[in-house]
């Protein structure tokens, strides 16, 4: 999204339908993701007011295949 104004984005982001993973924690440890402009929105749930990351499609559906295929594992402690 970039060129667009934050003030358009504050905006927008309120007419986005926001989601959490269903394994996500009730403490708020967790990330929300929202359909957007032809793309993916990826806010942090604790601070929904804060910064809110964009992502084209195509680099969504990369991140999601790498997930999938195990490529980020090696990330979280303990593995």
């Amino acid at each position: 999204m970039k060129g667009e104004a934050v003030s358009e984005v504050e905006q927008k982001r309120e007419v986005v339908t926001w989601q959490k993973a269903r394994a996500s924690m009730s403490n708020g440890n967790c990330i929300e993701v929202a359909s957007y402009g032809g793309g993916i929105a990826v806010r942090d749930s604790k601070n929904p007011n804060g910064p809110t990351l964009f992502y084209t499609a195509s680099e969504w559906q990369c991140f999601i295949q790498g997930v999938r295929e195990g490529d980020f594992d090696d990330l979280i402690s303990g593995k």
